[in-house]
């Protein structure tokens, strides 16, 4: 047997459990037959599989130093931790979503104050803005801004209007304000402090911070 514990090693035989009570032999009946216990190999061991582990994957390396001491193939058992590289890209597929989301609305945001006639800031929440083709609203949301577009269809409006929306998913780590020309929008923590400048843009001129700034005024 190559492993300590019989059970471990896969191919071996054994039986079920079996009951029996050992009587002897009566002296006056010498032609008495000795007791028989049958005990049946109808089991084998097999290979013990490992119960999966959430964000750990189990591997087996083949030890050539060992295997040649011992004569026979030694593998060694190792676990990956693969969790983290998990997270890490989906926070690095997040970080580039919510990137794209704030050149979107940086790019909206100019272009609709390049024909600007008028600013009504209806609450904190929500600025309506006036061009010569229409009325843009933006809209601060849960995780993110609304922009709301009526457009005039014809010159005269004669036509009728068309309404369109774009949403800008920015997640909870943003905070959006809006004052006046200027749309601004902070990096927070889990509590909700503002920890850095995200994106600042004023009229048609944009800033984009990319990296976290200590100072958030």
């Amino acid at each position: 047997r190559l492993n300590s514990n019989w059970r471990r090693e896969p191919g071996n035989l054994w039986s079920d459990v079996t009951s029996f009570t050992v009587t002897t032999n009566d002296s006056n009946t010498a032609s008495k037959q000795p007791q028989v216990v049958e005990l049946v190999l109808k089991n084998r061991t097999v290979v013990e599989a490992k119960k999966p582990v959430g964000g750990m994957e189990w591997f087996e390396v083949k030890s050539d130093l060992l295997s040649k001491f011992r004569g026979s193939a030694v593998m060694l058992l190792g676990i990956g931790l693969i969790e983290r590289s998990f997270h890490m890209a989906s926070e690095v597929q997040l970080l580039s979503n919510q990137q794209r989301e704030l050149g979107r609305l940086a790019e909206f945001w100019r272009s609709d104050f390049s024909g600007v006639t008028t600013i009504s800031t209806v609450s904190p929440d929500r600025l309506v803005i006036a061009t010569h083709g229409g009325e843009v609203s933006y809209t601060i949301a849960q995780g993110g801004v609304i922009r709301e577009e009526n457009r005039k269809r014809g010159l005269d409006g004669a036509e009728g209007n068309v309404k369109s929306v774009e949403k800008f998913e920015l997640g909870k780590s943003h905070l959006v304000t809006f004052q006046g020309e200027a749309l601004r929008v902070n990096t927070v923590n889990s509590a909700g402090e503002i920890t850095g400048l995200r994106l600042r843009v004023i009229g048609k001129s944009p800033v984009l911070e990319d990296k976290v700034q200590t100072d958030a005024n």
